[in-house]
């Protein structure tokens, strides 16, 4: 007992001796946050100005500081409150409240410093170089290049302004425009390509913003006539092509900036109407047909026989010809219906098919033949799972992008799958049959696919609603209800519908700072079965209505970005749910104990909540079903809570203690997935998959010296540490075969990144190869940086060290002269992109300096990089040659930018060399030279290795 007082004793009187000042120290908290808030209205006021017209937008690392300005202004009357107000006699929390003060008044220092940092440069032009090429498949049918061939004539034809694209859905449209898109980057120079997509629902000011998105510039609080304006100056004075795609109904171009009426500007629409091409005024318009019977033929033949999952007898062969018939030519039917027979090698399946196939002449619409035709597929699905899961994705606003992660929960949730690896699946079943439509991160329903999937399902789907839909639309067969809007406000006090059946409700607002104010207790008396309640990003919605607390079959419970509701339903009836995402919602406190109800609970997401979110104590290791955690900060969650949870999979937490996170290595250690974030700054998420096998720390201004880091790992960031010396590699021994990812900002004494010798030692003694794994290489501000590798003049083996690079970037590091030995290049075969900036020693970026390795011009075999794509040299004022003298091949180059590197006399072609004549030639993947018109001179003056090659790249030159 006299130990324990003994060690509380230095803390009460710390305590009792802030106690005295704590008012003084609010005080000076409350100058500061004043000072900062006026540092942020200044701010405001000054981007407004600099943005007027659209020409600049405010750069990443503005947009950064004004959310973390913003959060610690809104934190502040909470710590002043619990500090000024907290009970007088309660010495633990006066305690506190003294280490909230400082660490508010730390961080409000650290912000007020950092906007001295960012100093003038607030803002940078509008980028519109950056514009990608849009995925899309290989165009089917020679008719389809033909309809290519002739927009593109017109789009070269300075008398056409404005081009009008029509047919019916599903017969190709957007794909041909995808391709049109494409062929303005690779063929037109100098040409912007603003693509938006409009869909049923739009409405002038959406558009408008889409616009403005795509184009690189900003709206604030301007009005329909002043964003027209900033439209047109916008495109007035450039060369550009606005597509539009899948219009339905007249747009007044001009509160779009006029586009069809600005020299220079082109403006294409897509829609099934030639009545809205002819109402916005098209001069020419292109009828998009349906295939005729041979393409149609080609098609459903080439994805039936996609994977060579059939072997195709002479029977089989004229049932799939009739069903390719039945599909009347639409494109959109002929791969959904082709998709879904793939496998199929019985011959009495495939005369059943045909049979149940109606032909178009029995039924009686246009639209009835395109939904009979896509219904097909979806009744082909083997699995009623896959078929629930299809439907489920028209709750999603028309021609949006659904994201992954966002709908494999819901479908969890819904006890529609088991868990992320299963949802993932679904969704590529899906996508394989043509149903969905896939992105890197996201899937996509065609109109006519979710137009379908509403038909037949027993779903309430609206959107931009006022108010909410009457209760004669609230049936008694209602399955799921989806009405996500930004102007929906309330709900009526008396509003009950009776829907037993109804399993998902999702009310969730689509933007910021809006949305329902007041769910009433009567809206949620009658839907018993509920699985699923979105309430997402209703930012008005101040409190829950305590009916939820009795929906005992609810799975998912889903409250991002609800950001004013400060306490959670009660819990104890709420033993089914799986799934409950209170992320961003920064009011709430406290969890509730009766949290350790929550017996099936297997996905936490709490990222984002307010640092000083308390939970109970024993109420995480309870939840022993848990597979996934996401919080924000809590060291309180330790070693002994994790133990507890036997299923755990996936961790993502920031702590702000070392030692905390050094308690859980071995706890890392054995989990699929984790990010944890270790500073005493605050932490901004990053987006990383669910599910993903990405297992990342980031360190952010600790003393490295004191560090343990998972053996498992496989992404690491480092920066502003402290204890980091010399080689960065010695600190990482364990780690370094494992490693995919390294980011190290900052840390004042590294000076190498590998160490030759050291690895030469490794193979030979261990037989593992440091960073072999190590795909991604990021260097930013490393003052003492001399090269990336120490003992430059050891070779090391073939595919060793850096064998699978593809990403390397360093920025600002004003020490390093040379860059990258030539005993590295036979592992940097991989490498596809290689970006250098703001190095201001640097005289070569391959090779020696002086009399460090090979002199300039001492050999004649080139250096080959096959696999690079990208190539960017940056403000390098000292750069004197890129690779010493020698030929550089890069037979996959796509994109070379060369800025602010005027020393440089002598350079590489970087081009691929044609066999049989050995000249330099342009492959089809080359996209552009990027270069500065004020550096003309320096161009023109500058020698390439083959004199041929600057003729070939000259034709590719985007100056700016």
């Amino acid at each position: 007992m006299g130990q324990v007082i003994s060690a509380a004793f230095p803390t009460i009187i710390e305590a009792v001796k802030g106690c005295l000042g704590l008012n003084e120290s609010v005080e000076d908290l409350q100058t500061q946050v004043n000072q900062l808030t006026n540092q942020l209205g200044d701010l405001h006021t000054k981007l407004t100005n600099l943005e007027q017209g659209g020409k600049r937008k405010r750069k990443q690392e503005v947009i950064s500081w004004i959310e973390q300005a913003t959060k610690l202004i809104n934190d502040f009357p909470t710590v002043k409150d619990r500090a000024i107000h907290g009970p007088s006699w309660d010495v633990w929390e006066k305690y506190l409240s003294i280490n909230r003060v400082k660490k508010m008044s730390e961080a409000v220092k650290d912000a007020k410093n950092d906007l001295r940092n960012i100093g003038e440069l607030t803002v940078v032009d509008v980028d519109e170089s950056t514009i990608p090429s849009l995925f899309v498949s290989e165009l089917s049918g020679k008719t389809s290049n033909v309809y290519l061939e002739k927009l593109y004539r017109w789009l070269e034809d300075d008398n056409i302004s404005s081009i009008g694209v029509y047919g019916m859905g599903g017969v190709g449209k957007t794909t041909l425009m995808r391709h049109v898109h494409n062929q303005i980057l690779q063929k037109m120079s100098g040409v912007k390509v603003y693509w938006v997509t409009v869909s049923q629902d739009f409405s002038i000011e959406k558009l408008q913003d889409d616009i403005a998105r795509t184009a690189g510039l900003q709206f604030h609080d301007e009005n329909e006539e002043l964003r027209a304006t900033i439209l047109h100056q916008h495109l007035v004075g450039k060369k550009t092509v606005l597509i539009l795609d899948d219009v339905w109904k007249f747009i007044d171009l001009e509160k779009l900036g006029d586009p069809h009426r600005i020299e220079g500007c082109k403006f294409i629409i897509t829609s099934r109407s030639s009545e809205v091409c002819r109402q916005i005024g098209c001069q020419n318009c292109l009828k998009v047909d349906v295939f005729n019977e041979e393409e149609a033929w080609n098609l459903f033949k080439q994805i039936l026989l996609i994977y060579d999952h059939i072997v195709v007898s002479n029977a089989i062969e004229e049932h799939a010809k009739s069903l390719a018939k039945k599909c009347g030519g639409l494109p959109l039917a002929l791969k959904t219906v082709a998709a879904s027979m793939r496998g199929v090698n019985d011959d009495h399946i495939w005369r059943n098919a045909v049979k149940n196939f109606q032909t178009a002449s029995q039924l009686e619409t246009l639209e009835n033949n395109v939904f009979q035709r896509l219904e097909f597929s979806y009744n082909r699905l083997n699995d009623q799972g896959l078929k629930e899961c299809f439907l489920y994705c028209c709750l999603y606003p028309e021609d949006g992008q659904i994201k992954k992660d966002e709908i494999i929960i819901k479908f969890i949730a819904e006890e529609l799958c088991e868990d992320i690896d299963e949802g993932h699946s679904i969704l590529k079943k899906l996508v394989d049959v043509f149903l969905l439509e896939e992105g890197e991160e996201c899937v996509t329903m065609h109109d006519l696919m979710r137009e379908m999937a509403l038909k037949i399902s027993k779903f309430l789907v609206k959107f931009e609603l006022v108010e909410i839909p009457e209760e004669k639309h609230w049936t008694a067969e209602l399955e799921r209800v989806s009405l996500n809007s930004n102007t929906l406000k309330e709900i009526p006090n008396d509003f009950s519908p009776i829907c037993h059946k109804l399993s998902t409700l999702n009310l969730r607002n689509l933007y910021w700072k809006t949305g329902i104010k007041e769910i009433p207790e009567s809206f949620l008396l009658y839907m018993s079965q509920l699985r699923v309640l979105d309430l997402s990003d209703n930012y008005q919605l101040k409190c829950l209505p305590n009916s939820i607390s009795n929906l005992e079959n609810l799975c998912g419970l889903f409250l991002k970005g609800c950001r004013r509701i400060s306490c959670l339903p009660a819990m104890k009836k709420m033993e089914k749910l799986g799934v409950l995402n209170i992320e961003y919602c920064d009011r709430i406190r406290e969890l509730p104990q009766d949290m350790e109800c929550l017996v099936s609970l297997q996905y936490l997401h709490m990222m984002g909540t307010s640092t000083d979110l308390e939970i109970p104590k024993g109420v995480i290791s309870k939840l022993r079903n848990l597979k996934c955690i996401q919080l924000n900060n809590c060291g309180r969650l330790q070693s002994e809570d994790l133990n507890c949870l036997p299923h755990l999979q996936e961790f993502w937490c920031c702590y702000d203690k070392l030692h905390d996170f050094n308690s859980l290595v071995k706890n890392l250690e054995q989990l699929k997935c984790y990010y944890i974030c270790v500073t005493s700054l605050h932490f901004h998420r990053q987006s990383l998959p669910l599910g993903s096998n990405v297992k990342k720390v980031y360190f952010r201004r600790i003393n490295f010296t004191l560090v343990l880091i998972p053996a498992n790992i496989t992404s690491l960031h480092i920066e502003d540490c402290d204890g980091l010396n010399g080689c960065i590699a010695d600190y990482f021994q364990s780690i370094m075969s494992n490693l995919r990812e390294l980011e190290v900002d900052q840390c004042r004494e590294v000076e190498w990144i590998l160490n030759s010798k050291q690895i030469i030692e490794n193979v030979s003694n261990t037989g593992a190869t440091p960073f072999k794994s190590l795909e991604v290489l990021d260097i930013y501000d490393l003052p003492k940086l001399i090269s990336v590798c120490k003992g430059e003049d050891v070779i090391l083996p073939d595919n060793c060290t850096f064998s699978s690079l593809k990403h390397l970037e360093i920025f600002g590091c004003d020490s390093i002269k040379k860059l990258l030995p030539y005993a590295l290049l036979q592992n940097l075969k991989n490498l596809e992109k290689l970006d250098v900036r703001y190095c201001s020693q640097l005289e070569v970026v391959i090779g020696g300096v002086g009399g460090d390795g090979e002199e300039e011009g001492s050999s004649n075999t080139p250096i080959y990089l096959p696999k690079l794509k990208q190539l960017l040299l940056a403000c390098l004022p000292e750069l004197k040659s890129i690779c010493n003298g020698r030929e550089m091949i890069c037979p996959s180059i796509e994109e070379i930018n060369i800025w602010r590197c005027t020393n440089v006399k002598r350079m590489p072609s970087f081009l691929p060399i044609n066999e049989t004549t050995e000249q330099p030639y342009i492959s089809s993947s080359f996209r552009k030279i990027k270069l500065f018109e004020d550096e003309k001179e320096w161009w023109e003056s500058l020698e390439l290795h083959n004199p041929n090659a600057k003729h070939i790249l000259q034709s590719h030159i985007k100056w700016y």
